[in-house]
């Protein structure tokens, strides 16, 4: 129990700091009791697939499910977090009636939580050679930068970055790309109040500010949202060898390979 004060939580089970040998047996004992709930599903499958006229699946409950002494020892996968679950105070995420992965079904699980689960992110990334756009935030309770770190790596040359500023990166697949980096309170997705944010263009041997040209070109005409406001635009290599292509909703932002910018509006 990484909530109970003998494993080295505090008595109101808030904050914690737990020995290494803890923390061993205890991710052994969180293993070992999901092959005995995925050695379960099993033989429950085959008895209704092997019954006539039975369900083809079954829900059921797993209970404790919020269980990650990050949540409590802020040392472990250390970032700016605070003590607790990004649903609120961990222990009573964990006793609640409702949490993650709580109500599942038999197929459900193996889909999602069991050993044989293609549910994982980073290694089907590292399949795709899409454009990528990663976003991490650095007092985030439930993400951590371990996690960021599997993405990153995964992405291989679309997810490179500069250590002060990865809130967001978006590239066109051939180490050219376009960091956002922002203030955490600017809310870089879309609000107009994001004027802080500076934007890296990159190339395999530079980097240049281009915050400046582009917010320019964008006042220039009456939109009433800056490009920051559509960050997901789509991003395409230009015509211009080394280029790059952002199309928003009212126009284009064309971003040269030594970072000269121009905009184009939509008729």
């Amino acid at each position: 129990d990484m909530y109970d004060v003998a494993n080295g939580a505090d008595a109101a089970g808030a904050t914690a700091s737990y020995r290494p040998d803890f923390l061993d047996r205890f991710l052994a004992a969180q293993r070992a009791r999901r092959d005995r709930i995925e050695e379960r599903v099993h033989a429950r499958l085959e008895e209704l697939r092997a019954t006539t006229g039975a369900p083809r699946d079954e829900a059921f409950i797993v209970y404790r499910t919020h269980a990650d002494p990050r949540c409590l020892d802020l040392s472990l996968d250390g970032n700016e977090r605070r003590p607790g679950s990004v649903w609120g105070d961990a222990r009573s995420v964990n006793f609640s009636a409702n949490a993650m992965g709580r109500t599942t079904s038999l197929t459900a699980f193996l889909s999602q939580w069991s050993s044989a689960s293609r549910a994982g992110g980073p290694e089907n990334l590292a399949r795709t050679s899409v454009p990528t756009l990663l976003l991490t935030y650095t007092a985030d309770q439930s993400t951590f930068p371990s996690t960021r770190d599997a993405w990153l790596a995964a992405g291989g040359e679309r997810a490179l970055g500069l250590p002060e500023c990865d809130t967001m990166l978006c590239g066109d697949g051939r180490g050219r790309y376009i960091q956002y980096a922002a203030p955490v309170e600017a809310a870089p997705l879309g609000l107009p109040r994001v004027t802080r944010t500076r934007i890296y263009w990159h190339v395999r041997h530079g980097v240049r500010v281009v915050s400046d040209p582009i917010l320019a070109a964008w006042r220039g005409t009456d939109c009433e949202r800056g490009p920051l406001g559509y960050a997901t635009a789509a991003v395409q290599a230009d015509g211009e060898p080394g280029g790059l292509t952002m199309t928003f909703e009212h126009g284009a932002i064309f971003v040269s390979p030594t970072g000269d910018v121009r905009f184009d509006r939509s008729a």
